[in-house]
C-alpha cells in the first residue's frame, strides 16, 4: 500500500513480481523527487532529508546611487541631467563631441557633418535650419552627460539638404492554390539632414 499525504510512505511485504514493480515504482518517484521537491521515504529506500538541493543565493550588492538615479521612472522626477567625468582628466571643450538626438521618435547618434536620413519632416525647405532640443546623451572623450530624459542647455543644429524618396521595395503577396497573388512598390519619404553644430554648455566643476 502506498499512502501520500505529503510525504510518499510505503509499508508491507511483497515478493517476486510485486517487488520488482515496487523497485519500479520507488525508482520512478525518485526521478520525479529530484525535479519537484518531494521527500520520499521507504524501508527499501535509505532515510534523507531531500532529494534536490536548493543553491543559497548570496544577497546581491546595494545599487550605486547613479544605479539608483537611472531606474528611477522618467515621470517621477522633473527633467535632470546626470553627468559622468573621470576626475583625473581635465574639462576641456571637445571638438569630437557626439550627440543622441531623437527626430521624429527615432533616435541617431551623431557628431557634426554627419548626414542623416530621418522620416520626412513637413515644413522644412532645402538649406533651410532647425535646431533639435530632444538630446538624449551628449559626450566626449572625457565627459558624459545622460538626460532624463533630456539633457539640459544641449541642442543638434541641422540643415535640410534634400526631401526625397527611397529606393523602391517590392511587397509581394500569394496564397499557393488560392490563385491569389498581389504586387505594390513602396517608396518611403525621408529628409536628409546635415549636421551642423552640437552644443552643449560643459559645467567648470562636476
Amino acid at each position: 500500500n502506498a499512502e501520500y499525504m505529503g510525504v510518499v510512505q510505503t509499508t508491507g511485504s511483497m515478493s517476486g513480481f510485486g517487488v520488482g514493480l515496487r523497485a519500479l515504482f520507488v525508482s520512478r518517484l525518485a526521478h520525479n523527487a529530484a525535479t519537484s521537491n518531494i521527500f520520499l521515504r521507504s524501508r527499501f529506500v535509505p532515510q534523507f532529508s531531500s532529494l534536490s538541493s536548493t543553491p543559497k543565493l548570496k544577497p546581491s550588492a546595494p545599487p550605486s546611487e547613479l544605479v539608483k538615479k537611472l531606474l528611477i521612472p522618467v515621470d517621477a522626477q522633473p527633467s535632470t541631467t546626470i553627468e559622468l567625468h573621470d576626475p583625473s582628466r581635465p574639462l576641456t571643450p571637445s571638438s569630437n563631441i557626439f550627440a543622441v538626438v531623437e527626430v521624429n521618435g527615432a533616435q541617431y547618434k551623431v557628431v557634426k557633418d554627419d548626414l542623416v536620413m530621418a522620416e520626412k519632416i513637413s515644413g522644412l525647405d532645402i538649406g533651410q535650419s532647425r535646431k533639435f532640443d530632444s538630446v538624449l546623451l551628449v559626450g566626449t572623450q572625457d565627459y558624459t552627460a545622460v538626460g532624463h530624459p533630456y539633457v539640459e542647455n544641449a541642442s543638434v543644429t541641422v540643415s535640410v539638404e534634400e526631401q526625397t524618396r527611397t529606393e523602391k521595395v517590392i511587397v509581394f503577396k500569394k496564397k499557393r492554390r488560392k490563385g491569389y497573388k498581389r504586387q505594390q512598390g513602396h517608396r518611403q519619404s525621408v529628409t536628409m539632414l546635415r549636421v551642423t553644430d552640437i552644443q552643449h554648455a560643459v559645467p567648470n566643476k562636476i
